[in-house]
């Protein structure tokens, strides 16, 4: 690693900085599905609670009590659910089959000539 850092500064610094933004992508993308997963099945839950007034057929139970999400109310869990998820959408690209599959050959054709090209084919 050190040796790279000396030999190539410019390169070690574009691919940390590259990096960290992958990073920070990753991270902020995850942290939105899970909080919006978790948020949405808090919500399915209450509102089952709701049908028979108790959860896991105990005693009634306060929604804020028992999930720290559900803690600005309801209509606010709703609304952070709604919008976590529309930003985890949004980050991904809609692809059918016919384009995964162009995908994939394109792949496999760059693949193939890279490695033509580094054995000298």
């Amino acid at each position: 690693r050190k040796l790279f850092e000396k030999g190539c500064p410019e390169l070690h610094q574009k691919l940390i900085g590259a990096s960290l933004d992958i990073t920070r992508a990753l991270s902020s993308f995850l942290g939105s599905v899970g909080t919006a997963r978790e948020l949405f099945s808090a919500l399915d839950r209450l509102a089952r609670e709701g049908e028979d007034g108790s959860i896991d057929g105990g005693e009634p139970a306060n929604a804020i009590e028992w999930h720290p999400l559900l803690a600005d109310g309801i209509p606010s869990a709703r609304h952070d659910a709604i919008r976590n998820a529309h930003y985890a959408s949004g980050c991904c690209v809609c692809m059918t089959a016919e384009d995964y599959a162009l995908s994939r050959s394109s792949f496999d054709t760059t693949k193939r000539h890279s490695t033509q090209s580094l054995l000298g084919i």
